[in-house]
Order: structure tokens, then C-alpha cells, then sequence
């Protein structure tokens, strides 16, 4: 039976020459390495998750090892595997990765919380603006439908000569058209004198 070899990587170094080194599975490759890179600094690094919106990143993560690096070297990468995440700028271990995953669970149940509440808040304001605009609508009706000098609602069914149909086309009805009729010699009202009050408009 056959043993799998271990995949290798021989990459050029400034400090070290040519050096042939384990390269883990999830490695993406040195296509890009720099032969001017120290020994130290080779890193192995993966295919990085993006979160972006609205064309801008919002966060990266992915799998690194800086295996040669000295214990307790600055850097993103250590001798053993961890996840760099950007823009935290840390490289995590398995604990504290699932306590960011555990913290954006719960950042996006309160976005999704604050979306709802959005959601009411507009659909009030629709329901707000909708109820407006029905009573703006329904007292011009009420304006419209009444004697703009008594005010009372024109009443279709009263057809009598002083009574509350409204007179033919006019903003008047029967009863106030009949009343100006009898008036007087010295009586003036909206009616027969519209120009003694602002053209009709009391």
C-alpha cells in the first residue's frame, strides 16, 4: 500500500536561498512570492471569505500560518494555523472565531430587528399620510357640497322654492337665493353684493 507524500513548496528566500518546505492542503499558493522574503516570513495563506456590500468589503478571513516565524514574532501569521480577519487586523484561534461568528449571529438579528421596526415606521407614516389626505379629500367634498353662506349641507331632496336642494349651479342654496329675493331696498348680503365681501368669500 502506497503512503500519500506530503506536499511540498520550494520557494526563494534572501536569507536562506532555495528552501523546500511542507505546504498544507489548504494553501493557495506562492505564485505571487517575493525571493527577497526572508525565511521567517513565508506564509501559507487560503482562499478569503469576503463579506462586501454595496461594492465595499466589509470584512475578509482566511486560514494562515507563518510556520518559521519566532515564537511571539509581530505579524498575522503564527507557527501554528489560525484565521486573519480584516479589518480586526488579529489572527484568531477556533475559540475566539466562533466568538466573532456568535457576535455577527446576534449584530444581524438586530439589523433584521431594526428593518422591522423601519418597516412599521414607514407603513405608519403611509397609514398617516393616506388618513390625511382621505379627510383633506373629504372636507373639500363637505366644503363643496354646502351653502357657502348658511353653511348647510345642500339636501337634494328638498326641492322647494326656499328650500336646501341647491339653487341650479350656484354656490348658494334655494333658501339663501330666496331670502336675498325678498330682501329689501337697503339689503345687501354675499349674494346679491359679492364684491362688498372678498368676491362671494366670507
Amino acid at each position: 500500500m502506497s503512503v500519500e507524500q506530503p506536499i511540498t513548496v520550494t520557494l526563494a528566500t534572501s536569507d536562506h536561498g532555495d528552501v523546500t518546505l511542507p505546504e498544507p492542503s489548504w494553501c493557495l499558493g506562492h505564485a505571487l512570492h517575493d525571493p527577497e522574503t526572508r525565511y521567517a516570513d513565508i506564509t501559507h495563506s487560503s482562499l478569503g471569505l469576503v463579506l462586501a456590500f454595496r461594492h465595499l468589503t466589509l470584512m475578509t478571513a482566511c486560514m494562515i500560518q507563518t510556520p518559521n516565524t519566532a515564537s511571539g514574532s509581530a505579524g498575522p501569521g503564527g507557527r501554528s494555523p489560525g484565521v486573519f480577519v480584516s479589518p480586526l487586523g488579529e489572527t484568531l484561534d477556533p475559540i475566539q472565531l466562533y466568538d466573532l461568528a456568535a457576535r455577527l449571529d446576534t449584530y444581524s438579528d438586530q439589523l433584521r430587528d431594526l428593518a422591522d421596526q423601519l418597516t412599521q415606521t414607514l407603513n405608519g407614516v403611509d397609514q398617516l399620510g393616506s388618513k390625511l389626505t382621505t379627510e383633506q379629500t373629504e372636507a373639500e367634498k363637505r366644503e363643496k357640497d354646502q351653502c357657502e353662506r348658511c353653511h348647510r349641507p345642500f339636501d337634494p331632496a328638498d326641492t322647494r322654492f326656499d328650500g336646501h336642494d341647491r339653487h341650479r349651479d350656484t354656490r348658494w342654496c334655494r333658501a339663501c337665493v330666496d331670502n336675498c329675493r325678498e330682501g329689501s331696498a337697503e339689503h345687501v348680503c354675499v349674494i346679491c353684493e359679492p364684491s362688498r365681501y372678498n368676491g362671494g368669500d366670507r
